[in-house]
């Protein structure tokens, strides 16, 4: 893989308006049909496809940075964000892509501007470090190139840095001492190939990643986590197989894959921080099952990795940890009723309790405040609105919140701890 090192230049913010009121709502929200060979299991076609701004385009150049452009709430709302005891940013897109920050565990979303036309920001992670980070990644979809978003002010304004490479990135994290990783894929047809991010000075330099030995191509990867010392990455191989690859130097060098099944996908992954790990995904054949897995100890061999079926049709895309003995899945069902689910892992798994809505309603990512509070974020099925759902019982039931924006999907949710 070609290294590449880029600098984020942060400008003085300016903030953008916000949308127009009424603007209408993006008309297209379709699947696209599967590339030749493509799996169905493929985790921006089964879960985020319909949209029209996570559209395949482009071929990517050297690296380069334009100019900084600010991804802000509007100057009126931004006023009324004052500090809280936990800060909670949602990110996603609705055409172009937005952020919404809240202090109040999800009951109020203050509305965002939308700067990035045709662009998403898709995983967003802070860091105390430094006096405060967040870090948020995605894509330009017009252009199908990577972007970087950073703010130092629990996102009243973002600094965009933009790179020459093509694809998305779909996920970020960090060990809260300055250091910072960022996965994802080039968003070509399938197979695809993977992107591999690293920082080591608090996200104002990236450098690309590389493989130490491959025995099978990569075509994605979609979930990251950290415990400071390891730094695994999730997705799927060339032979639509779920894998995990373990970097053990921030993110520099990544292990072969671990192959932990096939005809499967694998979507995030979450460490308590104290030897437990947890990822999720799905396994295809006939209709789509919810899956995890679960490591104590070693991660880096197959034979530590226990599977965990049994939680039902569908795709689990989202995990954490309140780095104690508590992880929370969240996902969509793939039957004919659908609807969002959680599980709840201590060490057993028991299935969330959802209020009855008229609507299908799907569920990408879910973080806590470490202290029962937990945030799920997704949107209702067709178009939208984005929805946000908040547990104080560590995922066992869950109400519905708010809805940020009356359209568009949300994709990522951090806390501002070091997840």
């Amino acid at each position: 893989m070609r290294l590449v090192q880029l600098a984020i230049v942060f400008a003085r913010d300016v903030r953008l308006p916000a949308p127009a009121i009424g603007r209408a709502p993006m008309a297209d929200h379709d699947v696209p049909a599967p590339d030749a060979g493509e799996s169905d299991t493929t985790p921006e076609r089964a879960v985020l496809g319909r949209r029209r701004f996570l559209t395949q385009a482009g071929v990517g150049a050297a690296a380069a940075w334009a100019a900084p452009t600010i991804l802000s709430v509007s100057a009126a709302s931004a006023a009324t964000v004052p500090p809280g005891p936990t800060i909670f940013i949602a990110s996603g897109g609705d055409g172009g892509a937005r952020s919404f920050t809240s202090n109040d565990d999800g009951a109020t979303w203050p509305v965002s501007a939308t700067p990035v036309p045709l662009g998403e920001m898709h995983s967003v992670a802070y860091t105390p470090f430094g006096g405060g980070r967040w870090i948020g990644v995605g894509r330009i979809s017009d252009v199908n190139q990577i972007v970087f978003f950073s703010s130092t002010n629990d996102g009243v304004s973002w600094t965009l840095g933009f790179m020459q490479v093509t694809g998305r990135l779909l996920d970020v994290a960090t060990d809260g001492a300055g250091n910072w990783a960022a996965v994802g894929d080039d968003n070509g047809p399938f197979p695809g190939e993977p992107l591999m991010f690293f920082s080591t000075d608090n996200g104002t330099t990236w450098t690309a990643g590389t493989f130490s030995s491959l025995t099978t191509s990569v075509n994605t990867l979609h979930g990251l986590a950290t415990d400071g010392a390891n730094w695994v990455a999730a997705g799927q191989n060339d032979l639509n197989q779920a894998i995990l690859t373990i970097s053990t130097d921030g993110g520099a060098t990544w292990s072969d894959p671990l192959v932990l099944a096939s005809n499967a996908n694998m979507f995030d992954v979450a460490t308590n921080g104290a030897g437990t790990w947890m990822a999720v995904g799905t396994l295809g054949g006939v209709g789509n099952t919810a899956v995890a897995w679960r490591a104590n100890g070693s991660i880096t061999a197959v034979g530590n990795w226990t599977q965990i079926n049994g939680l039902g049709t569908g795709f689990a895309t989202g995990i954490s940890s309140d780095h104690a003995s508590t992880f929370v899945a969240v996902g969509r069902r793939d039957d004919p009723v659908g609807g969002a689910f959680s599980y709840t892992f201590n060490p057993g798994a028991t299935a969330g309790t959802f209020p009855a809505v008229p609507v299908v309603q799907s569920l990408h990512s879910v973080a806590t405040d470490r202290t029962g509070t937990w945030i799920a974020v997704g949107w209702d099925t067709g178009s939208g609105p984005m929805r946000t759902f908040t547990s104080t019982d560590n995922g066992l039931n869950w109400t519905v919140t708010t809805s940020p924006a009356i359209d568009g999907i949300l994709l990522g949710i951090a806390a501002n701890i070091v997840a």
